[in-house]
């Protein structure tokens, strides 16, 4: 945490983004991804506690030669990104419910059953690691690049379904419609 609240400040004096933070910060980011990638049943090599990547994740990012000073600069850069995000942060919230949904609703059944997770719903539950890592990353300065919206479509059906559902679910909160109380 220190590295990354001080990184800002080195970005603002030299230009440049500390090579031990970006080290940290996408060590972070990737034993995460190996943590919820081994919960939600994507894989079953233990995570450990490494920062390095393993056998089943591949994931990096490239040092950031030129990041932007505007985005490191305290609390405002922290805003711009913030706001900037919030048509991903959308995105990313639909597709973690959709898979979330497979996950609890179909993949065990599948798993039980059959030995094997479905490939549409592993492809989902895959694509909704990149999309929350993608959304870190940029809020961490790693990347000044946006986020891409993409996600895997082989398999479209279920995933479509899905999304649907998480879109519906989704709207119904912000809506109030699932909110409790008075």
């Amino acid at each position: 945490i220190v590295v990354v609240l001080i990184n800002p400040f080195v970005v603002l004096i030299t230009g440049k983004y500390l090579a031990h933070a970006h080290f940290v910060s996408v060590g972070f980011i990737r034993l995460y991804t190996k943590i919820s990638f081994y919960f939600n049943g994507l894989t079953d090599k233990y995570p450990g506690f490494g920062l390095q990547n393993s056998g089943d994740l591949n994931f990096d990012i490239s040092l950031n030669e030129k990041p932007k000073r505007l985005f490191a600069v305290p609390i405002l850069g922290g805003l711009i990104r913030i706001i900037l995000l919030i048509p991903y942060l959308l995105f990313e919230n639909i597709i973690s419910y959709a898979a979330g949904i497979g996950i609890f609703f179909l993949a065990w059944v599948v798993v039980l059953f059959r030995g094997k997770y479905p490939e549409g719903l592993f492809e989902l539950n895959r694509d909704s690691g990149r999309v929350s890592a993608s959304a870190t990353a940029y809020m961490l300065g790693l990347s000044d690049k946006y986020p891409s919206f993409y996600i895997s479509m082989a398999h479209n059906k279920i995933k479509l379904i899905l999304i649907a559902i998480a879109v519906v679910y989704n709207g119904w909160n912000y809506v109030g419609g699932g909110s409790s109380g008075t």
